[in-house]
Formats: structure tokens, C-alpha cells, sequence
């Protein structure tokens, strides 16, 4: 390209100007330095520790790493042949099955020949060809800007050594699947509408969203794909598991580059389809067979596979490794060195940590995935929100620049401190029983059972209401399921189902929540970017306070930013909570308010004002105006989709509430008990029945009857905070909100004016219901008791939860 479009005699200087990179690669490697593993191949043991003191610090203990990677280097000598090793031992299967998949799947993801074939792809999809040579140069641009990104990120304190390779495998394969199905719906779009060409915006999208694809391979499965691999091979067999890496990722670019244009030709926008059907298989094997590298040395990796729960039944041949004794000694006494460090730190710091109860019914369940950070920042999404389905009745009843505004200031008034405080408290008490155990160990175990049992209830009322938004959605393109027979038996039937999955288990419903989550915010993306020229931004600041409904505008504003507490009932579920939960919070607010605010952005600046049609469903005319019937399809879809995640959300946390309340002694043992997936059978299928029984109510009765019962458990919350801060100041908080107990009063208050508003403007059924809903609360606590005194219900252990005070004595006095 360079010799045909540069004029004059420069191009081929260009060129061979372009071989200055090669000898920046080869001076690059004079500066390369030795690693402790290298040193003690040559028998330069104290240059090695030496090393590893500069790496970890002067006052660094590296006896015990030295010592492994000497026993590792050892082993490593003792064997003769490693592709024989390699290929017939079963302890080496998972490595040899990551040498083959790994670079595989880096080669399906399509991107070699997105990044070979750019200019005829443009060409292809309607770019002029210069544009097209353009274009392509834009994607060079954009993957060489991602390494840049990459290589500023590999600093500990971010990038592949913060996040982890899993992280980013995972992170990669996401991004990669929602834009290259975002080409494909957009090239299947025009491909049937009656234009003949490609409209403009149609390519922009295109050109945003494969830059979008491009960017995500060169920051993890680009590089990772060769640098994972070298981490879990063993030093006795990594010389032969490299060299079948690199066999298997030429064979495979070789396969796609010959393929790709006959494929292309043939499927057209369905090779992208193809390509995020592999991305999809791909991000799934990493998520459940592939171990986390991140700061493990080499010679450590034998234990990784041993405690993987697939991998580890290849890894129980004791004759397949040589001086196992040593390197199995060297790190007992790491773990021993860290406890002793931990309990020191424990004893200086004199801050007692709150011990979780085990309920001793159930069995062991380490064979059961803890939920990781995005699985659980998309929990929290469809517990909170769900996308902008539900949020048109806030145009209905105050305009368009109201309902603007509200989900702008509203989440800062609201969603934020709740969100840090359950940061706080769900840290502090990392167990199913969330804020039961708050409420408990503030106040007393018999409010705890009050908060329990509004807040449960006030979760399978809104649960309640997915069924019906699923077919109020529906039921324009379905008139069967308006009313009548029908709509009963698909309420039914959706309940079901969706209860079914909630009992196969947590970690599906995570991964089920991811999937939904793309495919629902997807749609509103396309939405944006079609209606920019329609846009008239004078439609968002219509105003008129005379006629502001304000009971059903703060009601929706509250049913759509509620709810963030409800993630702590997940607490002993999640993989190390202390870091893990904080941090899905602050995404997912981010990603509620966002997933609120644009579309409204869109749909009212897009679109001439009609007050009267802004309820449940409008948003699938809105796409139809400014899409066509495929979008107004896809809005549809997402919307029941989308329903279907906060149902599997809700329920969970519902659920897992139940089984913390037994486990702690305030129901029953039988709710303790879980399913051979790891799920409350009983309480899953409680919130089930309450689901049935309530979903006969109308959207608006279900919104203000389940926010009238949120408020009186939000309110016990808020006093829970502050008293706790008072009661146990000393008592060990993983994430503890900047401010004292005068901030902490300060921060509660705006929340709870803004609950005595919604109290106050609720209609008298709802306050007459909501009313005996409590009472029937405070007649069941005694009434279980009296169960458990006499002998006719079994519970577990007592509802009593530590003292932290002693407990922090305890500490000092041993």
C-alpha cells in the first residue's frame, strides 16, 4: 500500500524504514534480564537470592521460594524425556490440554484475519476503497494503542498482575462477542431493509464496533495467549509444551486465513456470527476449567491443578512427580510463616473479625464455584435494575426533564449510600444471612427476624412483577397473553422454568445474568446511535410541575434504584467478599445508571412528546420509530430477557435470605438445607409460591406495595449502620466508608426523608396491607419460638451472634 498511495520516490524508503522495528527488537533483547529461575538453572544460587530480595524487598523472607525453585529445577533434571512425559502421563494432562486449546481459541476469535483482510472487509460492507485502506489503518492504529495499554497496565498495581489472566480472558471474551454480534445485527439489519446501500450511520456503527472488537484481543488473549501458557507448564516438561503452543496457533491461523474468505462469501454477516459462537465457547472454558496464574510461581502450580475441582482427578498419581516430599514441606511452612504473620497483625491491630456460622446440616461444599466479581456485578444489575424496562412511567407522570433528572440525582441521594453501606456491613458480616445478621447484631436476633421478614416479603412481591412486565411486553406482538386463560398459564409456566434454574444453581444464574445483561443493554446501544440525527434536544427540557403525578413518579424512581442490600444475603457465596464485593457495587452503579439514563436520553430527545404513551413496553414503539419492526423486535426480546435475569436474581437472594435466617436460628432447620447444587431447596421453593400467589396485582399496586415494605426494612438498616459503628467501633471491617459516626448519621439522612415521602404518599390499601404484613411479622417470631420450645419445629443454633467487644478482649488478654 505503501508504494501505490504515497507519492514520489518515498514509499519504498517507507518501507524499508519500517525495518528499523527489527533492530529495536533485537537491541531489546541485550537488556533482557535474568529471572531467579534462570540463575539457578546455571548454579548462581546466591545472584538468584539476591534477585528475588531485589524483587520482593531487603527485609523480604525468600528462603522458602529459593527453596522451591531449587527442588523445582531438581525435578525438573530428573527427567529424560519430555514429550514422552508430556503426552503419557495423566498429571500432565491439563497442562497439554491449555497447550492445545488455549492458541486454538486464540486463532478463532477471528481477529488474524479482521486484521489481514481490513480493506477488503470494508470494501465488502460499502467503503469506497480508499476509505476502506483508511479504515484499516484506524484498526492498526487502535490494536497498537491497546498493547501501549497493556504493556503501562503489566505494573503490579493494575493490568494482568492486579486483575488476573482470568479476569481478562474473561473481560476480553465478553467485549469481543457484544460487538462482533453488534456487526452482525447490523449488517443482518440492512441486509433487510429496502435500502440498496449501506447508510451512513450503519457504517460508523460498523467501524466503532469492530474497533471495539480489535482493541479487546491485543490486552488479553493477544499476549496472554502466550504468556499463560508458559506460567502453568512445569520446568520438566515446558520445552515440549511450548513447542506444541506454537504448532497448534500457526496450524490455526493457517486454517482461518485459508478459509475465512470462502467463509465470508458464502455466510457474509454470519461469519461474525460463527466467530462469537467460538468466543462464547471459548469464555466459557476459561470460566470453568481455567485456574488463576496470578502470582503463583511455576513451581507452585502442582498444587493449583490439585485443588482444581475438574483438573484434579488427573493429578493423583503420586509416581508422576519426583521429590513431591520437599517442594510439599517448603510450602507448609510458607502457610505456616503467613498464619503466624496474619494472627500477629491480628493481635497489633486489636480489631476482632466477625466468625461466620456453620449450620452443620448440609454438607461440605467446596466442590461449588464461590461467585467472582462479574457474575456478581450483573447479580447486582438485575437485583437493582435490569435495564430501562419499568422507567417510562416516570415520563408519564412528570415529563421528560423530571425523569431526567431524577435518575441522575436520585442514585446519589439514594442508590450510593446504600450501595456503601452494604460495602460495609456485607464485608463486616460475610454470611447468606446479609442484613438479618446486621439488624441482629445491632439491635436485637428478634428484629433481625422483622427485617427478615419484610424483606423478604418485599422481594416476592417484586418478584411478583416480573411475569407480568414479561407479557405486559409481549403482548403486543402476542394479543393471546393481554388476559385470560393464557396469560395464567404462561405466568405459570415462566415461574417454573426460571425457578428450575434458580435450583441448578448460583453459578449458572450468574453466567445467565451476564448473557441477558449483554443481550439487553445491546439493543438501546443501536438505539443511540440511530436516532443522533433525530435527536431534538429541546424535548428534554419540558417541564410542567401542574401536572406531575408525584405518588407514581417517586414510586418508579424507587422501584428502579432500590434494592442494592439485597446482594448480602449472597455474602458467603462470594469469592473473597472483602475485596470482591466492594468493588461489583461500584461497577454495577455505574452500570444501573448508565443503563437508565441513556435510553431515556434517547427515547425522549428522539421521538415528539406523548405523555399518555409512555408506559410499560413504550420503549419497543420507540425502537420500531427509529429502528424499524427488527428493533422493535430485539427491544422485546431484551425486555423478556431482561425480565427473566431480575426473576433468577431476585429469587436467589430471596432464597439464600431463608438459608442465612436458619442458619443463624430464626426458621426452622429444614431451610438450612441445601440442594446436591448447593441451593436452598426449601426457600427457593417458598418465594416460588409467594411469586404465584401475588402476581395477580397490577404493575403500579406491586411497585407501591413493595416499596412501602422496603422502606420500614431500609429503616431499620440505616439505624443497624449507625449503631454498629457505635456498638463495635473496634471490630474489623474489610471496607469501611471514610467518614465517623457523625458522617455516617449525616449520610442517612437524606434516605430517610426521602422513605417518610414515599410513606406518606402511598394509598390507604397500601397502608392498611403493608400494615398487617408487619403485624403478621411480629406474631410469627414468638410463635416459632413457642414451635421450638415445645418441640414441634427443629432448629439449628441459637439466633445469639457475638459480642466483638469481648471478642476483641479475648484477643488482647491471650
Amino acid at each position: 500500500m505503501a508504494h501505490a498511495k504515497v507519492p514520489g520516490n518515498l514509499g519504498w524508503r517507507i518501507s524499508l524504514g519500517g525495518g528499523v522495528s527489527i533492530l529495536l527488537i533485537i537491541y531489546s533483547f541485550s537488556l533482557s534480564s535474568e529471572t531467579p529461575n534462570s540463575l539457578v538453572e546455571k548454579g548462581r544460587y546466591e545472584e538468584a537470592k539476591a534477585l528475588l530480595k531485589r524483587i520482593h524487598g531487603v527485609k523480604a523472607n525468600v528462603e522458602v521460594e529459593f527453596n522451591n525453585i531449587v527442588a523445582a529445577m531438581k525435578e525438573s533434571r530428573l527427567v529424560q524425556n519430555p514429550w514422552k512425559n508430556l503426552v503419557n502421563k495423566k498429571c500432565y494432562r491439563p497442562q497439554l490440554a491449555m497447550s492445545i486449546l488455549i492458541p486454538l481459541f486464540q486463532q478463532f476469535t477471528g481477529i488474524s484475519v479482521i486484521i489481514f483482510y481490513g480493506p477488503l472487509l470494508f470494501q465488502t460492507i460499502g467503503f469506497e476503497r480508499n476509505a476502506s485502506h483508511i479504515s484499516a489503518i484506524v484498526i492498526g492504529i487502535a490494536y497498537l494503542l491497546a498493547i501501549v495499554v497493556l504493556i503501562c497496565g503489566s505494573d503490579h498495581r493494575w493490568g494482568s498482575d492486579r486483575w488476573g489472566r482470568r479476569s481478562l480472558f474473561l473481560e476480553s471474551g465478553i467485549q469481543m462477542f457484544i460487538f462482533q454480534m453488534a456487526v452482525a445485527v447490523v449488517l443482518i439489519g440492512w441486509r433487510f431493509s429496502d435500502s440498496t446501500t449501506i447508510p451512513s450511520w450503519s457504517t460508523e456503527a460498523l467501524v466503532t464496533c469492530i474497533f471495539m472488537y480489535v482493541v479487546a484481543f491485543p490486552w488479553s488473549w493477544g499476549p496472554l495467549g502466550w504468556f499463560y501458557p508458559s506460567e502453568i507448564f512445569p520446568l520438566e516438561v515446558r520445552s515440549a509444551a511450548q513447542n506444541v503452543t506454537i504448532a497448534v496457533n500457526m496450524l490455526a491461523a493457517f486454517i482461518i486465513g485459508q478459509f475465512f474468505l470462502t467463509m465470508f462469501c458464502t455466510m457474509q454477516s454470519g461469519v461474525f456470527i460463527f466467530f462469537a459462537f467460538v468466543v462464547v465457547m471459548m469464555t466459557m472454558y476459561c470460566y470453568i476449567f481455567m485456574p488463576e496464574a496470578k502470582n503463583m510461581p511455576v513451581e507452585e502450580m502442582t498444587k493449583v491443578w490439585r485443588d482444581h475441582w475438574f483438573w484434579r482427578r488427573y493429578m493423583n498419581d503420586t509416581n508422576d512427580h519426583v521429590d513431591e516430599d520437599i517442594v510439599k514441606t517448603q510450602l507448609n511452612k510458607q502457610r505456616a510463616l503467613a498464619a503466624n504473620q496474619t494472627t500477629d497483625k491480628m493481635r497489633d491491630s486489636n480489631n476482632a473479625a466477625y466468625e461466620a456460622l456453620e449450620d452443620g446440616i448440609s454438607p461440605k461444599l467446596e466442590n461449588f464455584k464461590k461467585v467472582s466479581i462479574i457474575p456478581l456485578v450483573f447479580l447486582i444489575f438485575y437485583e437493582v435494575s435490569g435495564g430501562p424496562f419499568g422507567v417510562e412511567d416516570s415520563v408519564q407522570a412528570a415529563g421528560p426533564l423530571l425523569a431526567l433528572l431524577g435518575f441522575l440525582l436520585f442514585p446519589l441521594i439514594w442508590s450510593v449510600p446504600e450501595a456503601l453501606i452494604t460495602a460495609e456491613l456485607g464485608t463486616m458480616f460475610p454470611e447468606n444471612g446479609g442484613y438479618v445478621v446486621w439488624v441482629s447484631s445491632a439491635l436485637n436476633p428478634f428484629w433481625g427476624f422483622q427485617q427478615g421478614w419484610v424483606k423478604w416479603l418485599s422481594g416476592v412481591i417484586d418478584n411478583a412483577l416480573y411475569p407480568v412486565l414479561f407479557l405486559d411486553y409481549l403482548k403486543s406482538a402476542v394479543p393471546i397473553l393481554a388476559d385470560g386463560f393464557f396469560r395464567m398459564i404462561a405466568v405459570l409456566s415462566l415461574t417454573f422454568a426460571l425457578t428450575y434454574m434458580n435450583y441448578r444453581g448460583l453459578t449458572i444464574v450468574g453466567w445467565v445474568a451476564i448473557l441477558l445483561g449483554v443481550f439487553s443493554l445491546l439493543p438501546f446501544l443501536f438505539m443511540g446511535l440511530i436516532a443522533i440525527p433525530k435527536l431534538e434536544p429541546s424535548r428534554w427540557f419540558v417541564l410542567d410541575l401542574n401536572n406531575v403525578d408525584w405518588a407514581l413518579y417517586l414510586n418508579t424512581l424507587f422501584w428502579n434504584l432500590n434494592y442494592w442490600d439485597s446482594i448480602s444475603t449472597l455474602a458467603g457465596e462470594v469469592e473473597n467478599p472483602g475485596r470482591t464485593l466492594p468493588k461489583a457495587l461500584f461497577y454495577a452503579l455505574i452500570l444501573v445508571v448508565i443503563g437508565y439514563f441513556f435510553p431515556l436520553l434517547i427515547g425522549t430527545g428522539g421521538v415528539p412528546l406523548n405523555r399518555d404513551l409512555w408506559n410499560d413496553g413504550y420503549f419497543s414503539d420507540i425502537a420500531k420509530i427509529l429502528g424499524g419492526v427488527w428493533l422493535r423486535f430485539w427491544v422485546q426480546g431484551a425486555s423478556a430477557l431482561s425480565n427473566m435475569g431480575m426473576f433468577v436474581a431476585e429469587m436467589s437472594s430471596d432464597s439464600f435470605q431463608l438459608l442465612g435466617m436458619a442458619e443463624r436460628g430464626m426458621l426452622p432447620e429444614c431451610f438450612a438445607k441445601r440442594s446436591r447444587y448447593g441451593t436452598p431447596s426449601i426457600g427457593i421453593l417458598f418465594s416460588a409460591s409467594g411469586v404465584i400467589l401475588l402476581s395477580w396485582l397490577s404493575f403500579q399496586e406491586i411497585v407501591a406495595a413493595e416499596n412501602f415494605l422496603y422502606c420500614f426494612g431500609m429503616i431499620m438498616e440505616f439505624i443497624a449502620f449507625v449503631k454498629v459503628r457505635i456498638k463495635y467501633p473496634a471490630a474489623s471491617r474489610p471496607y469501611k466508608i471514610p467518614i465517623g459516626t457523625t458522617g455516617a448519621v449525616l449520610m442517612c439522612i437524606p434516605p430517610t426523608l426521602l422513605i417518610l415521602v414515599v410513606l406518606v404518599l402511598a394509598s390507604f390499601k397500601v397502608m392498611v396491607l403493608s400494615f398487617l404484613a408487619v403485624l403478621i411479622g411480629f406474631v410469627l417470631e414468638p410463635s416459632l419460638k413457642y414451635s421450638e420450645k415445645k418441640g414441634w419445629l427443629r432448629f439449628s443454633v441459637s439466633p445469639e451472634l457475638q459480642d466483638f467487644n469481648s471478642t476483641a478482649r479475648g484477643i488482647v488478654d491471650e
